[in-house]
């Protein structure tokens, strides 16, 4: 028995620290390709595609979970790391065919054109860099960023109640689903500001007119949530905040009052 129990003991061991090794390694090579996008020159419009050969080069054939982290630090690259002053200058100064060829050059280098009132500016297009590296991302990874894009078409101070608990609900299944993702952590910030316009309302939608009477979309949303919260889906943390706030809203009878003004969650 005690010679079984030591090859089971070695046997754990062994791959706990086979398991280490693939940590340590899988480290590695992040910190590798992070030493990498620091030596690419940020100021050129081609830095985007040569970031994109990097990440190619280094993680064809890895494992999803290790392809999802290293674009985390591609995406940083992109939002923090490329000097976009040197090339909206050139947006700026450029005109006609010079100005028109120029343009197609940042889109062909993944980025986009946008117009402000500053006049044209270039950002990374991020859309592009994701469909571009599919094939490398884990499926979950990619729903979570194909949400964030269908956010962005959306204003989202003008959502609807119904618009606010269908994107709470999305980010709450997202978390339930796939805990361990690398945006597990910005899908559960996402849901929660869906779930505080639902409570204390946004822009387009107070939660109560002028006179203190409750909004009557808001009301029948909330009211869906705690039937689905009453027929089971009391592990959802949308459920069980809608729940509270019901409880409350009704017990003030729907209407405006320092119970609803100190609500938290």
């Amino acid at each position: 028995m005690r010679v079984k129990y030591m090859m089971i003991w070695c046997g754990v061991m062994m791959c706990g620290l086979a398991f280490a090794q693939r940590v340590t390694f899988a480290q590695k090579e992040l910190n590798d390709f992070a030493n990498r996008l620091g030596e690419i020159a940020a100021d050129r419009p081609e830095c985007l595609t040569w970031a994109v050969t990097e990440y190619e080069k280094a993680f064809a054939g890895k494992r999803a979970g290790l392809c999802d982290s290293a674009y985390l630090l591609l995406e940083d690259f992109a939002a923090f790391g490329i000097d976009l002053v040197s090339f909206n200058l050139p947006l700026s100064q450029e005109s006609g065919e010079a100005g028109e060829k120029y343009r197609r050059h940042l889109e062909k280098n993944y980025f986009k054109i946008i117009r402000s009132e500053s006049g044209l500016q270039a950002e990374a297009d991020l859309f592009a860099l994701q469909s571009r590296l599919r094939p490398f991302l884990s499926p979950e990874t990619f729903e979570f960023l194909q949400g964030v894009e269908a956010e962005k078409q959306k204003n989202t101070a003008r959502l609807s109640p119904k618009e606010l608990a269908e994107g709470a609900c999305f980010w709450e299944d997202f978390v339930t689903k796939y805990p361990l993702n690398v945006f597990a952590s910005e899908a559960h910030d996402r849901r929660d500001a869906y779930l505080d316009a639902l409570i204390f309302g946004n822009e387009a939608f107070p939660l109560f007119d002028d006179n203190g009477k409750m909004n009557a979309d808001y009301r029948k949303v909330l009211q869906g949530l705690e039937k689905e919260f009453q027929q089971g889906k009391r592990a959802s943390k949308t459920h069980q905040v809608a729940h509270k706030f019901w409880e409350i809203l009704s017990h003030n009878n729907f209407t405006d009052g320092p119970d609803i003004w100190l609500f938290t969650f």
